[in-house]
């Protein structure tokens, strides 16, 4: 029983020490903020690239249009 009392003490410690430790918390924050950016540059990349490709086949359309019209 007393083994058993030393055992939780010693977690009890541990845990507190550990709880007050904030060496770790910038990594964790810098990883956190990593990956709101790569979601953020993900979804305006896609964005973009859904405008591009509107554009090009406007412009590939009016292409296409004036061909038309310059042919005897």
């Amino acid at each position: 029983m007393n083994h058993i009392r030393r055992i939780t003490s010693r977690l009890a410690g541990h845990s507190r020490s550990l709880a007050k430790d904030s060496r770790g918390m910038t990594t964790v924050e810098y990883c956190v903020i990593l990956g709101v950016v790569v979601v953020f540059g993900i979804t305006v990349w896609s964005s973009f690239g859904e405008q591009v490709n509107e554009r090009i086949t406007a412009n590939t359309g009016a292409i296409q249009g004036m061909q038309g019209a310059t042919a005897p």
